[in-house]
């Protein structure tokens, strides 16, 4: 009976202290928490696993570095969901690590897209001439968030 008391206690403890320093802790564990103690926007019924979005740009004649680095818990619920949604519509999670480059062609674009969830990293490279079906969208979203490297 003491060793339950202890135990939920215990938890109990965990609890709040996920709760006082949220969403800095919960963002980094790779199992899933209800959306109103990562986001006090979302509704407190949804459940999602927190994702992070890192996006790098390089390339071309000019030779421009972009980036642009997101963690899902620090946004708006509606950005939440577009952005979750145009990650699925991309295929990222399903095809692994890829590279899809072409070598022959110096001045392309070259991309780099890395979505970490649940705990596992999902990584493509890929330059203008060999882009992914389904890709261009999250492609687009990443390029008007992101900023000079």
């Amino acid at each position: 009976m003491f060793v339950r008391l202890l135990a939920a206690t215990a938890v109990s403890l965990v609890i709040a202290v996920l709760i006082y320093f949220s969403p800095s802790i919960i963002s980094h564990f790779p199992v899933p928490m209800v959306i109103n103690l990562v986001n006090k926007e979302h509704p407190t019924n949804e459940v999602y696993y927190p994702m992070k979005i890192t996006f790098r740009q390089s390339g071309g004649y000019a030779g421009l570095r972009l980036g642009y680095e997101v963690e899902t818990a620090s946004l708006p619920a509606e950005e939440v969901t577009k952005l979750e949604s145009l990650v699925q519509q991309s295929g990222i999670l399903q095809t692994g690590n890829t590279t899809n480059t072409t070598p022959a062609a110096r001045d392309l674009l070259q991309y780099q897209i890395t979505v970490e969830t649940q705990g596992i990293s999902h990584q493509v490279s890929f330059d203008d001439l060999s882009i992914l079906p389904g890709m261009e969208p999250l492609l687009d979203y990443l390029q008007n968030h992101a900023r000079a490297v």
